[in-house]
């Protein structure tokens, strides 16, 4: 199988610097999350608990955040035989293209920046990739797949 045989779709320009920056912010948050739990365990009586109540919001936000990141692919191959193949930060997922149940939109929402997410019945990555990119890796899963729900 040639190169030619593989279609890649790599998370590239604004998008790519916006993950990795995502990533900053996360590690940036979680600091004031650990002052609040020192502030909150050195206090005594009652006023032990006032520092939880934002410390356990701002690691919510965290938690959000960090858990869209690890599911963001950073590059999506699909090859001539509907091989997919994603690779996020942390490991890297593979089935054949009649193993994808749906190409959706994301419930999270931003305007016509939504992600993509690909779902199949053991895991889901999300895609934050052009409408013509999008359009071009449907067509290529629809081609192992016809009867792949696609709601972009």
């Amino acid at each position: 199988m040639s190169d030619r045989d593989v279609r890649r779709w790599p998370l590239r320009g604004f998008w790519r610097a916006w993950y990795w920056i995502s990533w900053l912010i996360s590690v940036v948050l979680f600091l004031p999350v650990l002052g609040l739990a020192v502030l909150a365990w050195r206090s005594s009586g009652p006023a032990r608990w006032f520092p939880l109540l934002p410390g356990l919001v701002l690691l919510a936000i965290i938690l959000v955040i960090g858990w869209q990141l690890a599911t963001t692919a950073l590059v999506v191959t699909v090859d001539a035989g509907g091989e997919l193949r994603a690779r996020l930060l942390f490991r890297a997922r593979q089935v054949h293209a009649t193993g994808v149940l749906s190409v959706r939109r994301s419930a999270l929402t931003s305007g016509h920046h939504t992600p993509i997410v690909i779902r199949t019945a053991n895991w889901s990555v999300r895609l934050i990739h052009t409408r013509t990119d999008v359009d071009e890796l449907v067509a290529k899963l629809r081609r192992h797949n016809p009867a792949l729900l696609v709601d972009v």
